[in-house]
């Protein structure tokens, strides 16, 4: 049985590694936020929905597929929560008897074995109903396919005969072994053979058995005869020990899976519920297929804001298909690294088949590169330009034609002419390898000259400024600025008071 819940045809390893560049990914992409409100307080689901948001899906099939499974999810969110909490349990049960199944004799493995079959059928039993009554409603290929696995693998009959085989392996009426007769008539081989259950009626109960004239009894103080009965009963047991562990240890691994798998479902149904009470809208995105470039948005807000803010926050709609480069510039604390969060969150949400924080988005597929500056290298063991072209060479190591790199004021750490110069080279190198960027600058030489060229292939976004100097965080189309409007934050800072003055109140305080 395999559950096949993340992707058609394989189960999810947790254990696969990391993309190389996950912790950038996390940190300036502000993942953490996000993860901590899919997994609430639960570790085990932190770390699902961590290892499944950074890995992605291989192919745009694989994303429709759980996203097709997560809106069975939330149609029906108390069946997919019971069944979550019934692979949970029967996990937790099953864990008490890990010890005994390890003992090394086969005599101890069969009896753990059952013990733990035992403990797992009523699991059984419940998941074989809650699988039925959810492939009525299920529309999903990967949701129906699951339930139909389980109704016919775990038929009612199934279980029956399941309980009834676990009862003759307790042996309450001993075993019974067919032999050979080997070099100095000791026997070589040992077979188990079936018991038949004899039926009595309640007073033949009480009536002692004959002993048949080929039965002994060992007697109570003959430890080797006991030995070498233990050795002949272990011998014979090898066989149906491997069996009955291999039996128990699949249905252990399988609850163990769907947990698994379940968990993602159950962290994007937490997201959803909380976006749900801060009346933050989300949608499903329409997946491009791979080697375009699409991308189109109408109000994509960044989901680990709004979740640190408890409120909903503003979006942005912008429609950047064909665009291998985005430009971003204008007012300080417009929303531009906001901007370029958002985006980040939405291409990775979309390719581990979520939901994303937009009223509609569509894009192709590509892997997801951050660039972001970063506070001095607190080893000293570079300044800041050689470790942010040291963390641009890591990038461009790894990144290959139809990714998306997202710059946030790289090359800041020097001066507009060299930053220019250097951003212009790298910009067109990355560009011309089919590369998408999206690139928050300050750098007005650059996007000025940028602009000037009137490529096709590029788009020119700034954060808008109102007419007070208020910040609406909605960026528009239009050319790059000469100015940052620096002197608005200065004058929120300072009260409209004169730069000189304040100066001067400041040498005579010192």
């Amino acid at each position: 049985m395999k559950a096949f819940l993340l992707y058609p045809d394989q189960d999810f390893q947790i254990s696969q590694t990391d993309p190389s560049h996950a912790k950038e990914l996390t940190e300036d992409l502000s993942l953490d936020v996000l993860f901590d409100a899919m997994a609430g307080e639960d570790k085990f689901i932190h770390s699902i929905v961590r290892a499944v948001v950074l890995n992605g899906c291989r192919t745009p099939d694989d994303m429709i597929y759980r996203q097709d499974i997560l809106k069975d999810c939330m149609a029906y969110h108390d069946e997919i929560c019971r069944l979550y909490d019934t692979a949970c349990r029967a996990e937790e049960n099953r864990e008490g008897h890990l010890l005994l199944s390890y003992m090394s004799t086969p005599d101890y493995t069969v009896m753990a074995s059952v013990r733990s079959m035992e403990t797992m059928l009523p699991f059984l039993r419940l998941l074989q109903e809650q699988a039925a009554s959810l492939g009525q409603y299920s529309h999903s290929a990967g949701l129906s396919r699951f339930c139909r696995m389980i109704c016919e693998e775990l038929s009612q009959s199934y279980l029956d005969e399941m309980e009834s085989y676990l009862k003759k392996l307790r042996f309450r009426q001993g075993i019974c072994l067919n032999g050979n007769t080997g070099e100095c008539l000791r026997s070589d081989f040992y077979e188990l053979r079936d018991i038949q259950e004899s039926k009595k009626s309640f007073w033949c109960r009480w009536i002692p058995e004959r002993k048949n004239a080929n039965t002994f009894e060992i007697d109570p103080r003959d430890e080797s005869g006991f030995r070498a009965l233990s050795e002949i009963r272990n011998q014979g047991m090898e066989a149906l020990a491997w069996s009955v562990s291999k039996s128990q240890e699949h249905i252990f691994q399988f609850f163990k899976s769907l947990k698994k798998e379940l968990s993602f479902y159950i962290g994007c149904l937490n997201l959803e519920k909380k976006l749900e009470t801060l009346g933050a809208v989300w949608s499903f995105p329409v997946i491009g297929p791979k080697n375009t470039v699409k991308l189109q948005f109408s109000g994509l807000y960044q989901i680990s804001l709004a979740l640190h803010e408890g409120r909903a926050v503003s979006g942005n709609t912008v429609d950047a298909s064909g665009k291998n480069l985005i430009i971003v510039t204008g007012a300080n604390q417009g929303g531009k690294t906001t901007f370029l969060v958002s985006v980040g969150q939405a291409f990775l949400m979309m390719q581990c088949g979520m939901f994303v924080g937009a009223q509609n988005f569509s894009a192709s597929v590509s892997a997801v590169y951050t660039h972001f500056k970063r506070e001095e290298d607190e080893s000293l063991e570079r300044g800041k330009l050689d470790e942010e072209l040291h963390r641009l060479s890591a990038v461009v190591d790894c990144i290959h034609s139809g990714d998306l790199i997202l710059m946030n004021e790289s090359l800041a750490s020097t001066n507009e002419a060299e930053g220019s110069a250097i951003a212009e080279q790298v910009i067109e190198a990355l560009t011309q390898m089919g590369i998408r960027v999206i690139f928050v600058t300050h750098f007005f030489q650059f996007s000025g000259q940028r602009y000037q060229m009137k490529r096709d292939s590029d788009l020119f976004l700034r954060a808008n400024r109102e007419a007070d100097g208020s910040r609406s965080f909605r960026l528009v189309t239009a050319p790059p600025l000469t100015t940052s409007f620096g002197q608005d934050i200065y004058r929120k800072i300072f009260e409209n008071a004169d730069i000189t003055e304040v100066l001067k109140s400041g040498d005579r305080r010192a």
